[in-house]
Order: C-alpha cells, then structure tokens, then sequence
C-alpha cells in the first residue's frame, strides 16, 4: 500500500473510532439495543466477499456456551470453519448498539434501507449492508439509479463498516489449516 493511501486509510480509521468514542463520551445513545442481539453484515456480490460484525447478545441468542462474554467468544471461535465462514468477528454489546446508532443515525440509514434480510444473491444489488437487531432486518445496498444522497451515505456506511471490522481482533478455528493457507496465498 502507498503513503498516500496508507494515510488516508489511517485517518478514516481514526476519525471512526473517535465518531463512535465521540457518541459514547456524549451520553449513551444505544436506543434501548444494549441487551439486544445484534448482527451487521456487509457483502459484495461482485466479489462473493460478506463481512459480518455480531455481539455478545447474538452469541448468547445463537446457544453458545459461556458464562461471560469472554467465555462465548471463545466458544465461537472454537467451532471449525470453511475459509466462507470465516469472517465474522464480534464486538460487544455497547460497541455494537453504538455502531448501530451512528450508521442509522449518520447516514440515513432506515431512510434509503428495505425492510426484511438483503435477497439471497443480492438480488438487484451489487453490494449491501444489513443490519439485524433483535430478529429484524434492514438492508440497503447498491442499485442503479440511487440519488447521489443515498449513494454518499451508502460509501460512508460501508467505509465505516469496514474501519470498525479492521479493528476488531479476532481468531478462527479452520477445517483444514494447510487447505486454508493455501487460498489464502500464505505459506
């Protein structure tokens, strides 16, 4: 990566983080979603590539074991994946709800989103965001034809996204390690 693009790439990483630290150091704003099940999804259909960012709620909602959130996480991370299932990290229930809160409250997003989960395949769209809160689902995602508006806003959400997803450390048990080093093009 270059200078100019390592930098930039930088400062939306430090201006995300300091927007959602910014909501939590102004007052709670989770709306009631602290408790909630939650599960953000972002997928390229052009790619076949699905981010997926879950909480400690969604993980206790899906019957993994634990007494605390640290407990479940790793009982999470312990069942074996395919390298397809392998992209889904879990932040916790406040990082998640105030996640939530600023993509909806920030970039519109109930105003451009459909109700119901984003259609098997995308259906029209060549990318999406979907947000799950408690069983249910918003989509919005790229078509022709959007206003300008909802294009903007759609980039800065999944920019977002994908600047909160980075910074979220987080391990995986593989089926097949050698298998998977080597899609990976690692050694």
């Amino acid at each position: 990566m270059n200078s100019p693009i390592r930098a930039i790439s930088s400062v939306i990483v430090f201006c995300t983080l300091g927007l959602l630290s910014h909501s939590c150091a102004s007052g709670p704003k989770t709306d009631g979603m602290l408790e909630q099940p939650i599960r953000l999804i972002m997928t390229d259909f052009r790619t076949d590539t699905e981010m997926t960012l879950v909480n400690d709620a969604w993980l206790q909602g899906q019957g993994f074991p634990g007494t605390n959130a640290s407990a479940r996480k790793a009982a999470f991370f312990s069942v074996t994946r395919g390298k397809s299932k392998t992209t889904t990290k879990v932040l916790d229930n406040r990082q998640a709800a105030l996640l939530v809160n600023h993509i909806r409250t920030e970039f519109d997003f109930n105003e451009y989103a459909v109700a119901g989960p984003t259609p098997p395949g995308g259906g029209y769209f060549s990318s999406s965001v979907e947000i799950e809160v408690a069983g249910r689902s918003k989509h919005f995602g790229y078509k022709s034809g959007l206003p300008r508006e909802a294009l903007k806003h759609l980039s800065e959400t999944k920019k977002v996204f994908v600047a909160v997803y980075n910074q979220v450390y987080s391990l995986q048990s593989v089926e097949d390690a050698e298998g998977f080093k080597r899609e990976l093009g690692r050694r």
